[in-house]
């Protein structure tokens, strides 16, 4: 059985608790982990990093996330791909897939969306701009 906390929200749903999970960070640029390490800090238990896709997807077929950052030029395979690849992945049911950008335009939101992205960072990140996203995360989802 998985050991990771979930929260119940007034509409039944189940969605983990990121205070006690792991973020996964794939970003070639050091500046770029150096700035999502520190903003996670506070957020989550666990904060993983990767350089490659290569790497990527091996900490994935290993960990469970919670959140997983993922930039779009990765130098050794495509983020759209890999993006589908983790959704799909038994571990990563119910993670949520961010994309990093360095490009704010609406259409690369928009492929990022259509490749199965859950939401959109563009680099470099504001200040608290994690953390936004994480209190966003945390809140109950939306009475339909």
């Amino acid at each position: 059985m998985n050991n990771e906390i979930v929260a119940c929200t007034s509409e039944g749903f189940l969605r983990p608790t990121l205070g006690e999970s792991a973020a996964l960070v794939v970003d070639d640029s050091l500046p770029v982990r150096v700035q999502m390490r520190a903003g996670l800090a506070s957020i989550v238990a666990r904060v993983d990093f990767a350089e490659t896709a290569e790497r990527a997807l091996q900490l994935i077929d290993t960990h469970a996330y919670a959140i997983i950052f993922l930039d779009i030029t990765l130098p050794d395979e495509g983020a759209y791909e890999i993006c589908g690849r983790i959704k799909k992945h038994p571990l990563q049911q119910g993670a949520t897939v961010v994309m990093l950008t360095g490009n704010s335009s609406s259409a690369d939101r928009v492929m990022g969306m259509l490749a199965g992205f859950d939401n959109c960072l563009v680099k470099p990140v504001r200040r608290g701009a994690v953390s936004e996203l994480a209190a966003e995360l945390a809140r109950p989802p939306a009475a339909i």
